[in-house]
């Protein structure tokens, strides 16, 4: 989430894989247009190259030639989460918690 110019996740700066949701988008149309070849697989997408999350960070400052910060500490995220209600006396931490449960 970037909020102020400031990048918070609730990784921390673990490593993970990225992937273009266009990437994504050629994958889905290369299986609905050869569903005989491709029917029934079970396929993980993930990005080449796995990035910490203040790389990834370093890279879109470069990118956007704007001044982006990356904040490790999770909490600020939380707090922004806790606060934005999806039903009476319900969160989103608070579904995104129980997903997690």
């Amino acid at each position: 989430m970037v909020r102020g110019g400031c990048v918070m996740t609730a990784s921390g700066d673990a490593r993970l894989p990225r992937i273009d949701s266009r990437d994504i988008g050629e994958a889905v149309a290369a299986v609905l247009a050869d569903t005989d070849k491709h029917g029934g697989r079970v396929v993980s997408l993930t990005g080449g190259e796995r990035l910490r999350e203040s790389e990834l960070v370093e890279v879109l400052g470069k990118v956007t030639g704007k001044s982006v910060a990356y904040s490790p500490d999770p909490s600020p995220l939380h707090d922004l989460l806790r606060a934005i209600p999806i039903a009476e006396g319900l969160s989103v931490w608070d579904e995104m918690s129980a997903l997690w449960a």
